[in-house]
Order: structure tokens, then sequence, then C-alpha cells
């Protein structure tokens, strides 16, 4: 009885899919346009293929219906009640009429045949498993497990107890060295061949297009190479995603890719998103092949069921060794990467957080550092001495970000850009922006004996730092990832950074972040200015170094004078600071608010008194 057949469909004489399907079948065209086409569709009452789109209308959706019948032959009925189809050199088939065809037979649908079929019994006994198989990770339904009662039933009268239990040491073996890639896949294809008593096994990979032998075994005695495998058989297994094997006829009557082969079986190997990524595919030799066996020996039993459920195993092995294996390469990736802008402690602890580099809204502290007059400097470096003093003063700078649980998000010539608060949340980062300012002054310490004497002068910093809501994420590119943040919280620290060379200051700070330090880190007010392209004023604050003696009257006098000069007292505060200068002489902002509070006392207040408005970088 023919109820297994191989349909090969043709479309303009070539070779569009061929199938091995179990009859009855339906021929017809899609009924939607998601309908997939050239594949075995099944429902609980139907078994069809689409051969042709949902516009050809030359095929009616359910067509032509194929039914088994003894003898390998197939009953053919045209189930369309509008056109009819030709059974080349055999019948007219007019609409509800059938025809009893013996294999192989070719059928048409228009009169000129640019579409055919070819129905065949190729010989092949194929048979598979009931369900597919489950790619790694996903749960087995109900239907795809083998019961204990169907297990025993194939096991009873073949299989010892004691064969049973090597079988599971040599899975658990292959497992179990699924961290170790050098011999994963040479010991799975060795226990296939053990297992399921194959003389030859190849594990395949597939990358959608073609096939690429990945390792092989060969059982001791067998004599000749397996051919190509078979492509029909292979297309199969990504259409089904199941496992089948097949008991091969005698070579006069198969394609060259199974000759010399008594039986074939293949198990699919799925990607955790269930697509086809490779294959176990082994055979045994047709008896003359393997002259080590006895006569007796000589006539091979076919591939049992249990031996395909053994196979398919170790190919669901693989596919999760294939899988752990590019968790564990993507792992590597991803903290490489992550290493680049993190501490490696963020890094380990980053890698395990999904999507954490989509964007969202986080209260975060920017900090912008550079170096002052760093174009002036190196005017008269050679080149690489320039290169050289950056590379080292950059590095000693990084660390600070890093040693504070900061994020380097970009160089930008002399200058860095750093953030806290992400990815992870840090409560505290606005302190830990600003210890990390201090120490990059302190850096200053290691960095100047090593070149001044080049420079020809002392090399200082300038320090912006700024607390708020910003975008972070991958401001990057998919071709250049780079972490990072942005919006205006990012903009204003830049420009706060910029003010100053204004000022004469090393670190500056806005007011949101001054507010979310703790006492022990020392702030003055400075000044309220207007940043170039903002509208909204900007309260700063300077931040200075711990163990000052003189820190106390500085912070209270220079403050007491700014608040005088913004009540528009200008004498008073010129008089308090003209004292102030005499004790601190090298005070940036205390020089520009006494010749501020003497122009005021000149010229009186400024239109945006007692705004200091900025109106460059």
């Amino acid at each position: 009885m023919a109820d297994l057949v191989n349909i090969k469909i043709f479309e303009d004489k070539k070779l569009i899919r061929s199938l091995d399907v179990r009859l009855p079948v339906v021929l017809g065209r899609q009924a939607v346009p998601e309908a997939e086409l050239y594949t075995v569709l099944e429902d609980q009452n139907t078994r069809k293929i689409n051969i042709a789109r949902l516009g050809e209308t030359t095929v009616g959706r359910s067509h032509l219906r194929i039914e088994p019948l003894p003898i390998n032959a197939v009953a053919i009925t045209n189930i369309n009640t509008n056109r009819a189809v030709h059974i080349v050199d055999k019948a007219n088939l007019t609409p509800g009429a059938c025809y009893h065809s013996e294999l192989p037979t070719v059928v048409t649908f228009e009169k000129q045949g640019r579409r055919h079929i070819i129905i065949s019994d190729e010989g092949s006994q194929l048979m598979s498993m009931s369900s597919g198989t489950i790619p790694p990770g996903a749960m087995n339904s109900g239907s795809s497990q083998i019961s204990i009662s169907s297990f025993r039933k194939l096991t009873r009268d073949s299989v010892e107890r004691v064969e049973i239990l090597g079988w599971l040491d040599r899975l658990m073996d292959v497992l179990q060295s699924a961290a170790d890639s050098d011999h994963f896949f040479s010991r799975a294809v060795q226990a296939a061949l053990e297992m399921a008593e194959l003389d030859q096994v190849l594990l395949l990979l597939y990358d959608g297009s073609s096939w690429l032998t990945k390792t092989s075994a060969t059982a001791p005695g067998a004599t000749t190479a397996i051919q190509a495998p078979s492509r029909r058989i292979l297309s199969i297994i990504v259409d089904e995603k199941r496992t089948f094997w097949q008991l091969i006829p005698p070579q006069s009557q198969i394609n060259q890719s199974l000759a010399y082969v008594d039986s074939v079986i293949v198990a699919p190997v799925l990607s955790s998103g269930g697509n086809v990524i490779g294959a176990i595919y082994g055979v045994r030799l047709a008896g003359p092949l393997r002259p080590d066996l006895t006569v007796s020996e000589g006539v091979r039993e076919p591939i049992s069921e249990i031996e395909a459920r053994l196979v398919e195993l170790l190919a669901k092995g693989v596919a999760a060794g294939i899988a752990r294996m590019e968790q564990e390469k993507q792992a590597v990736a991803a903290k490489v990467r992550f290493e680049q802008f993190f501490t490696p402690q963020l890094a380990n602890q980053l890698a395990s957080i999904p999507d954490w580099d989509k964007g969202r809204q986080a209260n975060i502290t920017a900090l912008f550092v550079d170096i002052k007059d760093f174009t002036k400097l190196s005017e008269h470096l050679d080149p690489s001495l320039t290169i050289r003093w950056i590379q080292d003063s950059l590095n000693l700078l990084s660390e600070c970000v890093l040693n504070w649980g900061g994020v380097l998000v970009d160089y930008i010539g002399d200058a860095i850009l750093a953030i806290w608060g992400a990815p992870g949340e840090q409560p505290d980062h606005a302190e830990r922006a600003c210890r990390a300012a201090l120490d990059m002054v302190a850096c200053l310490d290691t960095l100047g004996p090593r070149w001044e004497a080049i420079l020809g002068e002392k090399m200082q910093l300038s320090i912006g730092i700024n607390s708020g809501m910003a975008q972070v994420g991958n401001t990057g590119s998919r071709q250049k990832f780079k972490y990072g943040a942005l919006g205006p919280t990012v903009n204003l620290c830049s420009r706060i950074q910029g003010i100053n060379k204004r000022l004469g200051t090393r670190i500056l700070i806005s007011e949101a972040t001054e507010k979310k330090l703790p006492p022990e880190i020392l702030t003055r007010r400075v000044a309220s200015v207007l940043p170039n392209n903002f509208d909204t004023p900007v309260v700063l604050h300077e931040v200075f170094p711990a163990g000052q003696n003189s820190w106390p009257r500085c912070k209270t006098d220079y403050e007491k004078a700014l608040s005088l000069f913004e009540k528009g007292e200008f004498l008073l505060s010129a008089s308090m600071l003209g004292n102030f200068r005499v004790e601190h002489p090298d005070d940036g902002p205390a020089l520009l608010l006494l010749y501020r509070a003497v122009r005021g006392m000149v010229e009186g207040r400024e239109g945006n008194h007692p705004l200091w408005v900025f109106r460059d970088k």
C-alpha cells in the first residue's frame, strides 16, 4: 500500500520542493496569504500542501486529493468544481473525476504544463517521530514525551537493562562535556555511532542555505566513506524539524547519495528559537561493505524506534551544548565590551541584566574634565610627546572615575565625560562624582613632576559636574557601541566645566548636585550664572579638598560678600573682598567678584544683575 509517497513540485520545469508525504493529502492554493507554501500542513481533519499562491487561480484552493491504494498505486481525485487536471499519458480528470494510477505518475494543472507534480514511490520506508524535536530551553508537551509504558514496550525483549544504563551513561558523558567545546562534538558523534550501532556518523551544521560537516566518526570495519548526505532527507528535516529514519532499497533504485547504504537516520539540531542549525546524520552500510561481519551478521537489522530516539536525544544534547557555547561566547563578548566602560565588578553584574543598554530615563550625575590650556601647551611639543602626555593624563583621570564606580562615556581630545547613576542605580551618585573630581585634582601631584618641566608651566584641570534626569543607554550606533547619557543635564555639565576657565576655579558643580552632598564635602556658593544657550539661571558651587585650615572663613567671608553684591550693596561687598584678597590672593572668584563690585559702584546695577551671563562655551 502506497501510504507514503514522494511528491516533487515543479514550476516552469524548475524543481521547487521535494516532499515525503503520508497519504491521504490534498493539493491546492493558499486560502490566506500567510499560509505556508510547499510544505505539509496538518490539522485535525486534513493534510494539505499549498502548491500555488492565493492569486494563482489556475489551481483551486482544494484541487486534488491523493489517497493510498494497494500494490504501489494511488487514487487521484479532482475535487475542484471548475478546472480539469491532466495525468500525463494516462487520463484527463474533469471536476469530480477519479483515476487509479500506478506510481510514478505526473499531474499537470495547466494546459501548457507550467505547473506539474511528480508522485512516486522511491522505494524507501521513511519513518519519523510522531512529533517535532523540542528546541533547547523549551518544555516538552505531553504529546512529544515518550511514556514509561511506551518505553517499556520499545525495549521489551530487545534491550537488556544493563544496556539502557550504558546508554544513559553515554548520554550524560556527552551532556557533561558541553562545557568543553574541543571534545563536545566528537563525543556526540562517537556516542551516536556506538549507541545506535551505526557504521558512520556525520555532525552537520546548517547556516540556512548550505550544510557543512563539523566532525564525523566511523566504526571499525567500515570500508567506504559516506557519500554526500541525501539532500532530499535533509530538506525534510529543515521543513518538519523532526527525526527521520529509513530502510534504503537496492542501490539500483536510489540516487548516488544513498549508494552502499543499508539504512539512514537523521535527527535535527535546533536553535533556541526552533530553527534547524544542524543535524546528526548516521548510516548503516550494506552488509558486503562490512567484511568484518559474519554471514548471519551481514543481514543488517533495520533501525529501530528506540535507536532513533537515542540519536534524537544526542541531537538535543548537541543543541543544548551549542546554545550554551553561544551564551558563553556572548557573555565573554559582553564582558569585554562592558569592561571598556565599567569596572570588572560592575561588568559582571551587567552581564546578567537583560536589555541594560536600552534607552531609559535615569537620575544621574555627569562629570566633564579637561586639561586647561591644552592647545597652547601642546603647540611646542612633538606629536609623539603630546600623545604620551594625553595617554598618561587620561589613564590616571580614568582610574579616578572607575575607582568610584563611574562609567567612562567618552574621550573628546583632552577631555573625559563620565556618569554615575546608570546603568545601575547609585543613590550617592553626586557624592561619587565629586570624590572622583577631588581625586583627579590630587592626580596633579603625580602628573606635575612628570610633565611640568616638559610643558614649561604648571598643569591644571577644569572639572564641571551636574545632576539631573537624562536619557541613558547606547548613544552610539549598531556599528559602534557607546554607553552614555543625553539631554540638558549633560549639556549643562559641559557648560559648567567651561565656566571654570572664566572664574579661575578647578571644580564647579551645580546646585542640583550640591544639594545631594554630605557635609564632609567642602563647597561654597560662587555665583548665579546664565550659561550659553540656556534660559534658566544656574547657581554654581565650588568644591574644595578637605584639610584646609582656612576653610571656614574662606567659605563664610566669600559667601557674605557675594550676598552683599547680589543685594546691590557694592561698597560693603568690595570692602569685604579687599580684606579677603589679602589673605587669599590666588582666589579667582573673589578677584572677579571684587571687579564686579567696583564696577557696580561706578556704573550701578547691570541689566541682568546679579547674574553672570556667558555667551560662549
